[in-house]
């Protein structure tokens, strides 16, 4: 149920515009309030296929996901400035507007943090140090001990970091917040011994399966056959940028973006609206059988040897509850993106599987290692199997069959479980650029690092606000709630302040 209330009249208009289709009404504005836009697109002839074809084999269409189910197939919003046409991001919603107006809020782009500020005797963060990313000042040495001339600044209130599921870890850790046996590996003092951070690494593996059509019979051109041609591309382009119309407009039913990035406040992006998210239920008639499956693994053999305790605890603590989702009609595991080309992404929305982002070297210029932990939960392989056969069934599907849609990734010859596990495996990313989780609120007695306040433990005025703060991850996109996270978090950080 969604009103009016709060929004612009702009958004007013565009929410009592309807667009009807078989029956199912969907809202043109989708839960568009300031400061983010999201718009909703109609996604081309395709989409019709898209849902008949669901709708033939079981699955329902979902005419109001923003209502706080988002499951089923549906129109899904995308971050767009209506208006105008343009990428709405944290930059053009938060940034922009107050850049000129808070004389007291400073971005140094192109710059990385390489170490927080510490007071050894009152374990209270006192500012960073810093450096260009471009490496033009080298770090002169790599005992993080020795003195350094690094340029910093101090901190009057609190340090807060928000480098992200990657990156947080790696700058707690390299100002001696961490595991312990891994600082001291490194010569770094340790300040705080938080064996979860790092830890606790989630992403959605993500395999990209392939189709075609036979054209003839198609509804309208694909965006494969779009951008093979590139002077419809810089054709577009112009029209783009010129007075923000066109193919790559979200006016268009089309849907196509490009998939460069170009132009003033533009992202361009190749991408449909049109998605599947579907329960463990919806997925596959094996799914109790998959949840007892889980509750017999032996996770200490799904993390790597000599974990600390905290962590394995923790991780029991998140299976059980992930389990109950997994029983739920109302939590997806599954996606299945679709725009209309030929390729279809199968997504492992919430996974069991666990890794790790940790540094092994004390240099600040110097990446961390990834261990995304793919698949390490057997159960995560078979949703995976699950969902490469629902994807077989969606290509299956009449509607579909009527305009000639066969597979060619990894191909109708891969038959059996082990064979489709083989292929999955060749197939698959270990993202879908969503991490989160290596800097968990969780008790310390489950390997956590931020408390409910997002404070890390043990050091005083030191937060983190990220998607590294999230336990397990959502069965969705990550923006969205990173937002919520964010904006929550300025109200916590602001009613600290005002209590002195």
């Amino acid at each position: 149920m969604f009103t009016e209330g709060g929004l612009n009249p702009r958004a007013k208009i565009l929410l009592r515009r309807r667009l009807n289709w078989q029956n199912i009404q969907f809202p043109a504005i989708l839960d568009l309030t300031e400061p983010l836009d999201q718009w909703l697109t109609l996604s081309g002839r395709y989409a019709e296929l898209f849902y008949k074809a669901w709708n033939s084999i079981g699955v329902p269409s979902n005419p109001q996901p923003n209502g706080g189910r988002a499951i089923d197939a549906f129109y899904s919003t995308l971050s767009i400035t209506a208006w105008n046409q343009s990428r709405c991001s944290s930059t053009t919603a938060y940034y922009r507007p107050i850049e000129s107006k808070r004389l007291n809020f400073h971005l140094l782009t192109l710059h990385s943090v390489t170490k927080i500020v510490i007071d050894k005797k009152s374990k209270r963060a006192t500012g960073v140090q810093f450096l260009p990313r471009n490496g033009t000042q080298a770090v002169q040495s790599p005992r993080q001990n020795e003195t350094q001339d690094i340029p910093s600044v101090q901190a009057k209130q609190e340090v807060i970091i928000a480098a992200g599921a990657p990156r947080s870890p790696q700058i707690l850790q390299l100002s001696g917040i961490g595991p312990r046996k891994l600082l001291s590996s490194l010569h770094i003092d340790v300040i705080e011994d938080l064996p979860g951070v790092g830890h606790n690494f989630q992403d959605q593996p993500t395999m990209f399966t392939g189709v075609t059509y036979d054209y003839s019979k198609y509804p309208s051109p694909s965006p494969d056959l779009y951008f093979s041609d590139p002077m419809w591309v810089d054709q577009q382009l112009k029209i783009y940028y010129e007075n923000r119309t066109g193919k790559i407009s979200h006016r268009q039913e089309s849907d196509v973006l490009l998939t460069t990035e170009t132009g003033p406040d533009t992202q361009a992006y190749l991408s449909g609206t049109t998605v599947a998210f579907l329960s463990l239920r919806r997925l596959t008639n094996e799914y109790q059988k998959i949840i007892a499956s889980a509750k017999k693994t032996d996770l200490a053999k799904a993390l790597p040897a000599g974990i600390d305790r905290t962590i394995l605890e923790g991780y029991k603590a998140q299976q059980a509850a992930i389990l109950a989702d997994y029983g739920s009609p109302d939590t997806g595991v599954h996606e299945l993106a679709f725009g209309g080309g030929e390729t279809v992404a199968l997504v492992v929305l919430k996974p069991l599987s666990r890794g790790s982002i940790l540094i092994n070297s004390s240099n600040p210029l110097d990446d961390p290692v990834f261990d995304y932990g793919t698949f390490q939960h057997p159960v995560d392989m078979q949703v995976a199997i699950a969902m490469y056969k629902k994807f077989r069934q969606f290509v299956a599907a009449e509607p579909w069959q009527a305009v000639g849609m066969r597979e060619t990734k990894p191909g109708p010859g891969v038959m059996g479980d082990a064979a489709i596990e083989f292929a999955i495996r060749n197939i698959s990313q270990s993202t879908w650029s969503h991490p989160v989780g290596t800097c968990a609120m969780l008790p310390r007695k489950y390997g956590g690092v931020v408390d409910s306040k997002l404070r890390v433990y043990g050091v005083k005025s030191l937060s983190v606000v990220d998607a590294s703060m999230m336990p397990t991850i959502p069965a969705s996109h990550t923006s969205s709630t990173v937002y919520a996270v964010a904006e929550k978090a300025a109200d916590i950080i602001k009613a600290r302040r005002r209590k002195g």
